[in-house]
């Protein structure tokens, strides 16, 4: 895997559908809605949507924690706002798939993956 530096992400890196790889719970809301989508899908124009339940919402990009120096994304979808800090941004050696690793604030660790289009 190729890791992508926490400086050099940009909206077009997220930008697309997100399948749910793997999901933890931390002490998190198991019936939260983020915990149980199994698709995040990252539109232009900071539109969010989560399937299967098509709700949507409004994503963005966060870079002003000057502790941790780690970008975190910013959701307001249906009623819940969150923050996941993102731990991981990184793609396979031939650019088919991507993962993204965030983490929420309620404690909830998602591994997200999104297949690349090929050129």
């Amino acid at each position: 895997m190729y890791y992508i530096d926490f400086n050099a992400i940009t909206d077009e890196h997220l930008e697309g559908e997100w399948r749910v790889h793997n999901r933890t719970f931390n002490r998190s809301d198991v019936e939260s809605i983020f915990a149980k989508a199994e698709k995040h899908s990252f539109l232009k124009d900071g539109v969010f949507k989560l399937s299967p339940s098509d709700v949507i919402g409004q994503w963005s990009i966060k870079r002003n924690d000057d502790l941790v120096r780690r970008p975190f994304l910013s959701f307001e979808v249906g009623s819940e706002k969150a923050e996941a800090l993102i731990t991981r941004l990184s793609y396979t050696p031939d650019k088919s798939k991507c993962q993204l690793n965030i983490y929420f604030s309620t404690g909830l660790e998602l591994v997200l993956l999104k297949e690349l289009v090929k050129d």
